[in-house]
């Protein structure tokens, strides 16, 4: 599901997948609509004429009507009036209570396993404020073409039993889980009031699987995922979640998510997984920071999109993780927040191949604390810096960090193109450093001298050894070499800056830095001069931004 579109705003001749249209799409409450799909569409079938379940066992059926004024038995004929009744008086072979069309306004007590089929969710209500139904005693429960409704902010609660829900409307309900499995498939929840709580909140000990589900106007977190064994969302849309939109722990399988305008976070898990065809877009900080995803653990991330998250797009923390395909887009330069891309924290390793990253502020990608990252085959482009004042850097490796880029383009970033710092060690093959800009000018004002404008620079212990590589255009100098810096050139070529390699140690061997380096069109090709150098390190980031 989902397709491919142009991206050309991004980068010329990308492309993204779409799983689903940014746009606003009204449905119905008994209607959704999911990635892929052209339109909003019933959650279930349209109700039978004759207000009673479709394609019912032949035998085990218990039934029951509203209203029904005929002396019951339970038949289709003489239906229980009440699901109550009906329970209470359930004969020992029954496997199905049938409920037609109506309301059904009490606490439902299900003590036995059973299905419970509703004739569509449109007009099969069961309505309770608080606890809509609750099991006790049952091992397995299936609730099929229902809607759950409440005036306050209901729970369905689900504890201790396996779970099969099919087609099922949450108006103002959530749902609360904690059993051996579960099922859920073709599921819409929406709340209307102001009180706050977890649209699905899943733990237990055994798989769990969400296919179809739309979450949307929650006012808390969307999905908290708990428990032991493995969680799986697929064709998972949410919308407008004032919260957290996935958050959890465990083996976690995401494929085909898309989360819109949540608050904080998109996604936070610590337990390790996999993503494919995931979006993240419009995160907004409610308190000091927030990312699009936080993840923690060994993932696997494949045609991954994040956009307009506040602080940073991604935050990796203790872990390793795979990346390919991925697109990581910055902030509005309205928002006043970081807009960092990738944020690698203690004890992760990062291996992304195929990644796009561009127009972020601050960093692009930001390797810190014993930390490794290998890039391959891809882009950042754009950054600027933040509105916090500094920075700009399209990569930056500190405090032990090992970096290694290998056909990387570099273009448009902000102070600096690659920095090390504090013993951390940069590799760089086949890399192109195209256009350095100052920090602290109007990207307009091109009379602005601002400050710094270096493609690569070694800092404080940190290392950085280049071959086959550009650097041109960059505003102060291609290369700064300084004292406590080491940098190694090789088949490189220097192009088009002020300064082409400036060495303000005296005692550096000059020959790293000129073994079959071509210079071209700079103001000066070799400069000793003591030129001014941007700050040793970005800001430190303690697990998050």
């Amino acid at each position: 599901m989902g397709r491919q579109v142009s991206a050309d705003d991004i980068a010329p001749g990308l492309e993204r997948c779409e799983p689903w249209p940014e746009v606003e799409t009204v449905c119905a409450q008994h209607e959704m609509r999911l990635p892929g799909e052209p339109a909003c569409r019933p959650v279930g079938a349209a109700c039978p004429a004759d207000g009673w379940p479709a394609d019912l066992p032949a035998t085990g059926v218990v039934y029951v009507r509203p209203g029904a004024t005929a002396p019951a038995d339970g038949s289709r004929t003489a239906p229980h009036p009440e699901v109550a009744a009906a329970l209470a008086a359930l004969p020992p072979d029954t496997t199905t209570l049938a409920l037609a069309v109506g309301e059904y306004p009490v606490l439902i007590g299900v003590t036995t396993s059973l299905t419970i089929r509703g004739a569509c969710p449109e007009q099969t209500i069961l309505r309770g404020d608080f606890i809509p139904l609750y099991t006790e005693g049952a091992e397995v429960i299936r609730i099929e073409d229902v809607t759950f409704r409440s005036s306050t902010m209901g729970r369905l609660t689900l504890r201790d039993v396996t779970a099969e829900l099919y087609r099922v409307v949450f108006d103002n309900v959530g749902l609360d889980f904690d059993g051996p499995a579960l099922v859920a498939e073709d599921i819409v929840m929406r709340s209307r009031g102001p009180e706050r709580g977890s649209a699905l909140s899943l733990f237990g000990v055994g798989d769990a699987s969400l296919r179809r589900i739309l979450i949307e106007d929650y006012d808390g977190d969307g999905v908290v995922l708990g428990g032991v064994g493995i969680r799986s969302l697929t064709d998972v849309y949410l919308r407008r979640i004032d919260g957290v939109g996935v958050s959890g722990q465990g083996d976690i399988a995401l494929e085909r998510v898309v989360i819109d305008d949540a608050v904080d976070n998109g996604i936070v898990t610590l337990g390790g997984g996999r993503m494919t065809d995931v979006v993240v877009r419009g995160v907004a900080p409610r308190h000091v920071s927030s990312a699009g995803m936080v993840l923690g653990g060994d993932w696997v991330l494949e045609g991954v999109h994040v956009a307009r998250a506040a602080s940073a797009a991604i935050i990796f923390g203790d872990g390793e993780v795979v990346v390919r395909d991925a697109i990581l887009e910055g902030t509005p330069v309205a928002d006043g927040s970081l807009g960092r891309a990738i944020v690698l924290g203690p004890g992760a390793a990062l291996v992304a191949n195929r990644i796009v990253i561009a127009d972020a502020r601050d960093l692009g990608i930001l390797v810190s604390r014993d930390t490794t990252a290998t890039v391959t085959d891809g882009s950042i482009l754009r950054i600027g810096e933040s509105l916090r004042g500094g920075f700009g850097r399209c990569v930056h490796g500190q405090l032990g960090a090992e970096l290694s880029l290998t056909r990387v383009l570099l273009e448009d970033c902000t102070e600096a193109g690659v920095t090390t710092y504090g013993g951390s060690v940069g590799t760089l093959r086949d890399v192109r450093v195209s256009r350095v800009r100052p920090t602290g000018c109007n990207p307009v004002d091109e009379a602005c001298i601002g400050a710094a404008g270096i493609g690569l620079l070694a800092l404080g212990g940190g290392a950085l050894d280049a071959e086959r590589f550009v650097i041109e255009e960059a505003a102060l100098a291609g290369v700064i070499v300084v004292e406590g810096g080491d940098i190694d050139l090789r088949d490189g070529t220097i192009r088009a800056n002020p300064i082409g390699v400036n060495v303000q140690d005296p005692t550096y061997d000059i020959g790293r830095v000129m073994d079959r380096m071509v210079f071209t069109d700079n103001g000066t090709n070799l400069d000793s001069s003591a030129l001014p150098l941007p700050g040793a390190t970005a800001m430190e980031i303690g697990g998050g931004p």
